[in-house]
């Protein structure tokens, strides 16, 4: 396809700001025929406002891809929600991963809670998630039930206008937005899955063909 697909990198701090990229994300991206393109954090951390200038190169590196991918981390910035305002305005495909959902909810007007029972790291299937049927997420995978790896701190609560469109228990697992081509979050990591669920790798396939439809779009225009 060689469609670019923009990750969001998450800001650290050592010795040095560096930028953070899962490669298990980069893998599932590249194994497609696609290309990682990794956005850099104007900020340092947390607390650090982004100027105007910030928020205009951070706008003009998204306007390269032909989708995003919103990756896991422990905090989200500023920067996630300039990005995922500017994402929703021009209809760019995004997926939301851990995180990146959680910021999506945020986005729109959701609070995160302390959850103590849903990180298990370097476990292929936590627990079962159940998926709105009318859903595009559930169109794409095609079960109501399925089962997710799982490694979470925190948990989303009452987002606004974003439909919830899977739960475990009362936990938000899935959200996506209606009136977008490709808005979808989801809490667990399909990328270290895809290699062992068939799940995971629809997920990426409905996302990419999406970019491949927003990049064909573009063309045009």
């Amino acid at each position: 396809m060689n469609l670019i697909i923009g990750i969001l990198g998450r800001p650290k701090m050592l010795d040095k700001k560096i930028a953070s990229f899962s490669s298990s994300l980069t893998d599932v991206i590249i194994d497609k025929g696609n290309i990682p393109l990794g956005i850099i954090a104007p900020v340092k951390n947390e607390n650090e406002s982004m100027n105007i200038m910030d928020i205009k190169k951070l706008k003009k590196s998204i306007d390269l891809c032909d989708g995003i991918i919103l990756q896991g981390g422990s905090d989200y910035y500023q920067y996630d929600l300039e990005a995922i305002k500017h994402i929703y305005k021009k209809k760019i495909p995004i997926l939301g991963i851990c995180l990146g959902m959680q910021s999506m909810a945020v986005s729109f007007g959701s609070d995160l809670i302390a959850i103590s029972n849903h990180n298990h790291s370097g476990i292929d299937y936590v627990h079962e998630v159940l998926l709105e049927e009318q859903s595009m997420l559930f169109k794409i995978i095609g079960q109501k039930k399925i089962m997710v790896n799982s490694r979470h701190n925190e948990m989303a609560i009452s987002p606004k206008d974003l439909k919830i469109v899977g739960l475990c228990n009362n936990v938000i697992e899935a959200v996506e937005k209606e009136d977008h081509p490709f808005f979808i979050g989801v809490q667990w990591h399909p990328e270290d899955m895809a290699q062992y669920d068939e799940r995971s790798r629809k997920l990426f396939t409905a996302f990419f063909s999406s970019c491949n439809a927003y990049k064909e779009k573009n063309k045009k225009l």
